[in-house]
């Protein structure tokens, strides 16, 4: 007999153990959807030489410019990157071209990423 697995339930147990750095980690497929749709990015690679709390995923394409943070399933938003989150939501509430988002794993694997990074609203 073969066990099944719905693709939710599979979706969340990915999720649970996705990371948000290294092989296979989210950042790693978060920067190839963007690489690959054409955006235009910079990530901080060296954290400890700049003020604490910045975004990981800054990009632009198209007249957008993107704000996110990655996050695990678990991960926790730190108090400086909360007041980079509020500060930038500010901005994007006055400019509809200007996207902030905190992503997390199951973003990734229920397609909420992709369908914003190709400029489609996630619902």
């Amino acid at each position: 007999m073969v066990d099944t697995i719905r693709t939710d339930d599979y979706r969340k147990a990915v999720a649970r153990t996705m990371g948000e750095r290294g092989p296979g980690g989210l950042q790693e497929r978060v920067n190839a959807l963007l690489d690959g749709l054409g955006w235009l990015t910079f990530h901080d690679v060296d954290p400890l030489l700049n003020r604490a709390g910045f975004l990981d995923v800054c990009a632009t394409r198209d007249g957008y410019l993107l704000f996110a943070e990655l996050k695990s399933a678990t991960g926790r938003v730190s108090d400086e990157q909360r007041e980079w989150l509020e500060r930038l939501d500010l901005v994007a509430s006055r400019a509809p071209n200007v996207l902030v988002h905190v992503w997390r794993p199951m973003d990734l694997l229920d397609g909420t990423i992709e369908r914003v990074l190709r400029g489609r609203r996630a619902d």
